[in-house]
């Protein structure tokens, strides 16, 4: 937080459009950060990981302040596959709703970062905040 306060203190930064992402480990910190941080954030999008690694530490859909929109998306061979879908109850049953404010991109290929995934991303998390 103080790192994110740092920064918008130097920088002139939309406060209302926050929007994070994080890929593979990043993914795991990115779910972390953007849950404790729900009304700090408009979205968050994460790719090429599971979130039970951050849902361990407390950091679970249940616990965030509010429902801010999530894009996952993660290769149908990468080995986080079937864990990252195994995750999606824990949103569902905390009240997120499936392509409305949580999108699940389960893409051919493996752990990669696909040139098409910031316009995917964008086009779920930043489109749906700022039509509301």
């Amino acid at each position: 937080a103080a790192i994110l306060d740092d920064m918008e203190f130097r920088y002139n930064i939309e406060t209302t459009r926050r929007y994070v992402w994080g890929f593979s480990a990043g993914g795991f910190v990115m779910h972390a950060i953007a849950l404790n941080n729900a009304d700090y954030f408009a979205g968050y999008a994460i790719s090429g990981a599971h979130l039970g690694y951050a849902n361990s530490g407390g950091y679970t859909p249940a616990n965030a302040a509010r429902q801010l929109p999530v894009f996952i998306s993660v290769g149908q061979s990468d080995t986080h596959y079937s864990t990252a879908v195994a995750d999606l109850p824990d949103f569902y049953n905390a009240g997120w709703d499936l392509n409305n404010n949580i999108w699940f991109d389960g893409f051919v290929g493996g752990h990669v970062l696909l040139n098409d995934l910031p316009q995917k991303a964008w086009d779920k998390i930043c489109i749906s905040t700022v039509l509301d």
